[in-house]
Order: structure tokens, then sequence, then C-alpha cells
């Protein structure tokens, strides 16, 4: 898709930026309990966890699960940064970041939470009907 302007022709962006915010979109965070972010600010592969805890405290993200807790565990060992993600049905899922990017950890993280979304729920069946509509 291309936009013409006054100064020529406007492409629409394209690349990394555009895949993760596409994976951003489909994040729920609906059956996970817990995010523990744990790293080093001094390991040189510390941006990848800042980002995630960045893009995880989105409000729209925040929004499909009110209780589910933050925390940031920062240590000065040198150790690689890891993300842990507690979900409701007892089970744990730890992401070392030390050679992940941002994408593959929203990528792999969606793969193992969105299968436990439950589907959404039919509100038409709860509207109470009206006279007219009982008697069709």
């Amino acid at each position: 898709m291309s936009v013409f302007r006054k100064s020529g022709l406007v492409r629409k962006p394209t690349g990394i930026f555009n895949v993760i915010i596409s994976e951003v979109k489909r994040v729920s965070l609906q059956p996970v309990q817990r995010v523990t972010y744990t790293f080093d600010p001094f390991h040189e592969n510390a941006k990848t966890v800042r980002d995630l805890m960045f893009i995880l405290s989105f409000p729209k993200i925040r929004e499909t699960n009110y209780k589910c807790a933050f925390k940031t565990n920062v240590v000065c060992d040198r150790s690689e940064g890891s993300v842990e993600c507690k979900l409701e049905n007892g089970k744990s899922v730890l992401f070392k970041t030390g050679n992940l990017t941002t994408l593959e950890i929203l990528q792999q993280l969606n793969k193992v939470v969105l299968p436990l979304v439950p589907p959404p729920q039919d509100l038409s069946a709860s509207i109470p009907k009206t006279k007219s509509q009982k008697k069709k």
C-alpha cells in the first residue's frame, strides 16, 4: 500500500518493527498469573528483557489480565537475563534471553499462552428478549 503526498510517493513501512507490532497485538495475559523479569543492567544483552518489560506494560496488554503480577529482579552478577511466566495451570515457562531477540520471545510467548486462552463467550444468549421476539 502506498500513499501520495505533495513531496512524492510514501510507502508503508515494512520490516522487523511491523512484525513486532503484529505479535504485540496478539499477546494475551489471561492465563498468566505472574511474570518475573531477572536481568543484570550491565550485561550486553539486557536490552531484550527491558524491551519486553516495556512491551508487556502497555495498557492494552495489561487490560487482558488485571490480576497478573509483574516482578523485576535486578542482579549484579553478570548473568544473562531471563523471563519467567507462571501460568494458572501451575506450569512455568522460562525464557533465557541471552541469545534471543524481543521478537523471538514474543513469538514463543504467544505460542505457549494463546492456546490456553478460553474462547470468547457469546453475549447474545444472555440478552433478554422482548415480547415480540419471544412470539417469533
